[in-house]
């Protein structure tokens, strides 16, 4: 068995003295495990073995559900200025580890990879931790579609009413009204309007409460399908969110 693919890479762990296990997020094969042995470093592509940098791989194994072995070169370091910033570094830690505990292995997720791509180049270029966030929070909104729970902003659950949604359910994911929702507002999230409308600004209190919102969802599917990750994703969480 062999393939060539380009991917992220999400984490590396010392197998023996001169090997590592590395784990790739691929662009067409989802998250991918490989031995990469010394023999196979040089001064070319050592740099490439670093969370958050893109790289192309070669697998190679005898059968598709072996570990198998990579062979890898660097195409795009997107560490190199993400680990000068305390903040970027704590999310990055905390979308791999994420996407660790998400993803099943081989599973093709290229819709959410495409995108992974473009939220790491903005993470690597803008500064800005508001912008960032926005699109982070944008970000966690694909993840929980592509699990199958994606949230429904367009109308009301009960009315169907699609103006002043200002609510949302924590059992649904479905949008309420002002009017339907007011009476149980202590019950639902409320809803930011940037979540909706992606022209609208927003402040800092609104990012936190849309984090607030799909924190709780992916938090929600991991206790039914990998709740040993929440503590460490809840740390990493918990970092990011203090700056």
């Amino acid at each position: 068995m062999k393939f060539v693919d380009e991917g992220i890479v999400l984490s590396l762990k010392k197998y023996s003295e001169n090997s590592i296990i590395l784990k790739v997020f691929t662009q067409n094969r989802g998250v991918c495990a490989g031995l990469v042995k010394e023999s196979s470093f040089s001064k070319k592509n050592k740099y490439a073995f670093q969370i958050g940098d893109l790289i192309q791989v070669s697998w190679v194994a005898r059968n598709e559900s072996d570990l198998g072995t990579f062979q890898a070169e660097p195409i795009k370091s997107y560490s190199n200025l993400v680990f000068d910033s305390s903040f970027k570094s704590y999310l990055l830690q905390f979308i791999v580890n994420l996407l660790l505990g998400i993803f099943h292995e081989k599973q093709n997720e290229e819709n959410f990879y495409n995108s992974f791509i473009e939220f790491l180049k903005l993470l690597n270029q803008e500064n800005d931790i508001k912008i960032i966030l926005v699109k982070y929070v944008k970000l966690e909104l694909l993840l929980l579609e592509v699990l199958g729970i994606g949230l429904d902003f367009s109308e009301c659950a009960i009315s169907k009413d699609k103006n002043n949604l200002c609510y949302i359910s924590p059992k649904t994911g479905q949008a309420v009204s002002k009017g339907v929702g007011f009476l149980y507002k202590n019950k639902l999230f409320d809803l930011p309007e940037f979540l909706i409308d992606c022209d609208v600004d927003c402040d800092k209190e609104d990012i936190l409460q849309g984090l607030k919102i799909t924190g709780y969802f992916l938090k929600k599917y991991l206790q039914e399908n990998n709740e040993k990750v929440i503590k460490s994703l809840s740390f990493y969480r918990n970092k990011f969110l203090m700056f």
